[in-house]
């Protein structure tokens, strides 16, 4: 049940980097010597997934199709899937990654399923930005529509204790700039950025 892509450890390994949010060469090298397989995931299927879910309830959601390996059987322990899209992101197609502890979704995270509607980001707007600014004060600054929520996640699920949310927002005048920015329970906790942000 489920699709198998047969990944192998450098691929996974640059897949799980990006995820995290860590950068290294290692990484980067996996990534780019993967041109992945195209899959059925959509920035649709990614939006009709819900924190809670169960992995039968998110097969009937999106498919069984649109991810490597699915089971409704498994451990308690966290249990991860990726879901290609069929388009292509650099080297690898546009992916999510949808994760599953004691059999209920607890985060979930995508790459180039979600566009920003109108990229803006500039190194101006990310060095005004700063540690313990809620989501709304950031945002205001980074301009809204220059981002793309990237990952969520609730790791006491059911609590809403901790609650991730990570946003990925698009230079407007350099094509591979981006700068990150991740909040727990609303206050920003850290920001990075890549790509010769201006």
């Amino acid at each position: 049940m489920g699709r198998r892509f047969g990944l192998g450890a450098a691929a996974a390994a640059a897949v799980c980097a990006t995820v995290a949010g860590v950068s290294s060469s290692s990484a980067v090298a996996a990534e780019n010597s993967v041109a992945g397989m195209p899959g059925t995931m959509t920035a649709e299927k990614y939006n009709a997934v819900n924190f809670g879910m169960t992995v039968a309830q998110v097969i009937n959601a999106i498919g069984s199709n649109s991810c490597d390996g699915f089971s409704p059987n498994f451990a308690a322990t966290p249990t991860s899937y990726t879901c290609w899209g069929s388009e292509p992101s650099g080297d690898i197609y546009a992916y999510a990654n949808l994760t599953f502890t004691q059999g209920k979704l607890t985060n979930k995270s995508q790459e180039s399923l979600i566009k920003p509607v109108a990229p803006s980001m500039t190194l101006a707007k990310y060095n005004g930005i700063t540690k313990g600014m809620t989501v709304n004060q950031a945002m205001a600054i980074a301009n809204r529509d220059s981002c793309v929520i990237w990952s969520e996640g609730y790791p006491a699920y059911p609590s809403t204790a901790g609650h991730k949310l990570n946003f990925h927002c698009k230079s407007g005048n350099v094509p591979l700039a981006y700068a990150r920015f991740g909040f727990i329970d609303g206050v920003l906790d850290w920001k990075n950025h890549a790509g010769g942000l201006k």
